[in-house]
């Protein structure tokens, strides 16, 4: 399961910092209470001071989720609490590499990252579905990672296009004989699961070593996205390549810059 990762985060800082009540005794206070003690603390991640109001709410969202499940098991009788805490949470993100910042990012990371980096780059696709992918899956000839539904967020199977850029980097891959189905596995022929620990430190070195502020691997999506619109591809072709659901989402992905504001005034 690929989000089980993610819940232990939850489920540990959950246990760390709810008080050790019995669950009938739990009130809408203990949860304001862990919700402004999580926004207070540092961010682990280095993007933001403090941890995000989004990690927050995921870890709220999961202790309703466990609560629920409780409840329709007959685990428990009844809700301990009605009202949840609420987090406003704005998601989007603006941050887009330069040409510049792109070519200083792909000279500073290390070569495992580089390629894994260079693949989101150029296809738009997500870190886990990058860490998943299988040779079986890569078609050279025709140009296309074929995804089954399990390995989307959407669970949905996709063909993820190649452009010649992403076919030379995978086509310079080994293919690792300790781990013949994978593409992407460590030094010593695992494959990844997540993108925690040397990958996740060299990750952050690489954007320190290049200068790069305020910038995330998930934002390379936007940077793909944005650059495709620039390139003049329908919105219908970005969002099946990237596997949004809608166009609302695929649209907030977009980021328009001042340059491109001025050609406004070119209208008389």
């Amino acid at each position: 399961m690929k989000s089980y990762g993610r819940y232990k985060d939850d489920h540990r800082n959950l246990v760390r910092l709810l008080p050790n009540l019995l669950l009938r005794d739990l009130r809408l206070h203990h949860l304001n209470e862990y919700r402004d003690s999580r926004l207070s603390e540092p961010s682990k991640s280095g993007r933001s001071e403090t941890t995000a109001r989004a990690t927050v709410a995921h870890e709220l969202s999961y202790f309703r989720s466990v609560l629920t499940y409780a409840l329709r098991h007959e685990f428990i009788s009844e809700m301990p609490v009605q009202a949840w805490p609420k987090i406003k949470v704005d998601n989007k993100r603006d941050r887009i590499l330069t040409a510049l910042e792109w070519a200083k990012l792909e000279r500073n990371l290390p070569k495992h990252i580089k390629e894994m980096t260079q693949i989101a780059y150029y296809t738009g696709m997500r870190q886990g579905e990058i860490l998943q992918i299988e040779w079986s899956q890569v078609d050279f000839e025709k140009g296309f990672i074929r995804l089954r539904a399990d390995q989307t967020k959407s669970k949905t199977a996709r063909a993820v296009f190649l452009c010649a850029e992403a076919i030379e980097v995978l086509k310079r891959l080994p293919k690792d004989l300790r781990c013949k189905q994978r593409v992407f596995v460590s030094t010593v022929g695992r494959p990844y699961t997540r993108f925690t620990g040397s990958l996740q430190r060299d990750w952050k070195k690489g954007l320190v070593e290049s200068g790069i502020e305020d910038f995330a691997f998930h934002d390379l999506r936007h940077c793909y996205v944005s650059r495709m619109r620039l390139a003049g591809i329908p919105d219908f072709l970005i969002q099946r390549q990237v596997g949004h659901k809608d166009g609302k989402m695929t649209e907030r992905y977009t980021t328009i810059d001042e340059s491109e504001l001025i050609q406004l005034g070119r209208v008389g």
